[in-house]
């Protein structure tokens, strides 16, 4: 895509972009192997694993693990009720503790109360139109409201004066590349385009015809009436788990394999180049694909674990709601406190042949994750946050010594 960065223009003997057509831009070159700096040692691939299990980067499962605690254990925040799971001996020094078993008693409230709201939403759509409309509705909501507010910390890239623009500098991983309004866009007519005529008509055929035939194969449910009395009540944190489990595996599996063959030379020039226009992508790009790519590599391995499992709508809402967030994140380029990194895919993005999957797991076992690349590309971000956080350099200092 055309872009511009925030840094002092480049001599003239540098070549820039042009306001070509972004289809008619190269395919981006391979990255240099450049040596790494003496500061400090690469980053291994122990390191970081460990990373993606702290709370900057953890925070957003485990705010989805403790809705689902919420809403699915309600006995756990009752110390009176025999059908907890916590030992009686255990709720017995709980309930002695000044205050915690009313504040425990107000969770449990509130448990019951969201449990009740729960029963009436799928009641009133039925289980058809909760996966056909509702879960619609919610997700396209959800995808403009989380791409539209990393657009703002964006926009704040061409005020680098600012707070939040020095903010945004420096916790942009490729170094505050912009996107010009005109690209902005065509991007979002077309992720319109995809959700309109893609996921619509797509949703249909799934919900309306194949998961109600798998919830008969699967729950022995023919009717529309047995359908809605399973769905208005809550399954167990330990079913929601698990299909949170297997959709996740079926996910990567599914998005690796499809991703990685539409990078073969005639698919990619056919269907993928137009989402690879954006090497330093945004929020709002997530989706901005072929339909062909879009039906066969988002959609289907998103869609697909809830539909052949027949998977209760509370996982299904779950499970989308943190795979929607998910790839509008990591396809932001910033590295936020509380998300998911998005130095796995920003890399794809820039070295193009790296990092086909979503967690890394398939790509480290083909041999497909970068390597030293990769982790000499995670440490540039790293030193640079590091200078500009012990005040050594401000974010556009930083943003030069670390390109």
């Amino acid at each position: 895509m055309t872009t511009a960065t925030v840094t002092p223009p480049p001599p003239p003997s540098t070549t820039t972009t042009t306001a070509a057509a972004p289809a008619a831009a190269a395919k981006p070159a391979k990255p240099a192997a450049a040596a790494p700096t003496t500061e400090s040692p690469l980053p291994t691939d122990t390191q970081l694993f460990l990373r993606s299990l702290h709370l900057r980067e953890a925070g957003q499962p485990l705010f989805f693990a403790a809705v689902t605690v919420l809403l699915c254990m309600p006995d756990l925040f009752d110390l009176a009720s025999p059908a907890s799971v916590l030992p009686a001996a255990v709720r017995g020094v709980l309930a002695d503790v000044p205050g915690l078993g009313a504040a425990l008693g107000h969770v449990h409230a509130a448990s019951l109360a969201l449990r009740a709201m729960w029963a009436s939403m799928v009641e009133y759509w039925g289980v058809e139109g909760f996966m056909t409309i509702a879960l619609f509705l919610w997700t396209t909501a959800l995808y403009w409201t989380h791409a539209l507010l990393l657009g703002v910390l964006d926009v704040s890239l061409r005020f680098p004066s600012t707070a939040l623009g020095r903010f945004a500098l420096a916790h942009k991983i490729q170094d505050g590349k912009l996107v010009s309004s005109r690209d902005w866009v065509k991007c979002a007519l077309v992720v319109l385009r995809n959700q309109v005529f893609i996921n619509i008509p797509y949703g249909l055929v799934l919900f309306k015809y194949a998961y109600p035939a798998a919830l008969q194969y699967h729950h022995g449910l023919s009717t529309a009436a047995a359908a809605t009395s399973w769905a208005a009540s809550l399954p167990s944190a330990a079913t929601v788990a698990r299909d949170l489990a297997i959709c996740a595996g079926i996910e990567e599996l599914l998005f690796y394999s499809s991703h990685r063959l539409f990078h073969w030379g005639p698919l990619y020039r056919a269907f993928h180049k137009q989402h690879h226009e954006f090497t330093a992508p945004v929020g709002l790009a997530a989706t901005y694909a072929h339909p062909v790519e879009h039906l066969l590599s988002n959609l289907t391995p998103v869609l697909g674990g809830i539909v052949l499992f027949a998977m209760h709508p509370f996982s299904a809402l779950v499970w989308v709601t943190l795979a929607i967030t998910t790839t509008v994140h990591t396809h932001s380029g910033y590295e936020l406190f509380g998300w998911p990194s998005a130095r796995k895919h920003d890399w794809h993005h820039y070295a193009f042949i790296y990092q086909f999957g979503v967690s890394g797991v398939v790509d480290t076992f083909f041999g497909t994750d970068g390597g030293d690349r990769y982790r000499r590309y995670v440490h540039k971000y790293d030193q640079r946050v590091a200078a500009v956080k012990s005040g050594a350099m401000d974010a556009d200092e930083a943003e030069r010594k670390f390109q």
